[in-house]
């Protein structure tokens, strides 16, 4: 959105979704692109990194909730590997807390490798953040309970941690990790600390090495999300972004582990003919 901001909205009904406007930088003609293909445009025009596994089996890799700026499927995009967004600010029938069949379509459409939520920040109508928070942990623990792999991700002073569903998840299942990630260590201009949740830890190893505690004479989360509340839209808009080298990293380490849990691809007819022969 950074790169290729959303100028319109079209749709049919009362479904309404981004529009994206491109420009050649020869010629000056204008296209208007919908998000997939505003995603292959900005993935195609950055550097690309070597195909794997994964791009030839056509797996669903990344499920990115609360996608805002979609830098987290970007990256995922510029390995060749499959990524999806959900945002109110893409699709106007992407309103999660409004979104009655978001849970039974998580459920029962094909799995996806990695589902990662990243809420806003709360509405401070107490009510409406409640049913907002139940219906978080209701989709995390329905991934776990599925066995499948989720990231939470959200400052760390948010009411979503309050919870209780976050309390019975930890006390209950092992297999969790917590902590707390600074994303000026990756890049940002300013220290933004963030609580991580995650069911694969060791998907995130590097994201995981880099955590760190609140630091000292730094602007408090609290105290980030008043300055940006405060400021224009576009700065608001490049303070909320991730930094390029978490998203890489994320990416790169999902990738790599996945790549590591998937079986080598059995030799062909002609490669088994040709080491016979050689033999």
């Amino acid at each position: 959105q950074a790169l290729l901001p959303p100028v319109a909205t079209e749709g049919v009904g009362e479904v309404r979704q981004a529009i994206f406007m491109a420009q050649e930088s020869e010629t000056g003609d204008r296209w208007q692109l919908r998000l997939s293909d505003a995603m292959m445009a900005v993935a195609q025009s950055q550097p690309q990194l070597e195909h794997n596994q994964i791009i030839t089996k056509r797996r669903r890799v990344l499920f990115e909730v609360f996608a805002g700026s979609c830098e987290l499927s970007l990256a995922f995009h510029r390995r060749g590997a499959e990524a999806s967004q959900y945002d109110l600010c893409l699709s106007s029938d992407q309103d999660f807390l409004t979104d009655d069949g978001f849970l039974d379509r998580l459920e029962r459409d094909p799995a996806w490798d990695i589902v990662h939520f990243a809420p806003p920040e709360a509405s401070g109508d107490p009510a409406k953040d409640r049913k907002f928070n139940d219906r978080v942990w209701a989709a995390v623990r329905l991934l776990h309970d599925l066995g499948r792999a989720f990231v939470l991700e959200s400052p760390h002073g948010a009411s979503l941690w309050d919870h209780e569903g976050a309390t019975e998840l930890l006390n209950q299942h092992d297999d969790i990790e917590v902590w707390n990630l600074d994303f000026e260590r990756f890049g940002a201009s300013e220290s933004r600390i963030v609580k991580v949740m995650t069911n694969r830890p060791e998907w995130l190893a590097e994201l995981r090495a880099k955590s760190a505690l609140r630091p000292s004479k730094r602007p408090s989360t609290r105290q980030w999300a008043s300055r940006a509340a405060a400021s224009g839209d576009e700065e608001e808009k490049q303070l909320r972004m991730y930094p390029k080298a978490f998203a890489e990293a994320y990416a790169e380490g999902v990738i790599s582990a996945l790549m590591a849990a998937t079986p080598p691809a059995p030799a062909t007819a002609d490669a088994a003919d040709t080491g016979a022969s050689a033999s």
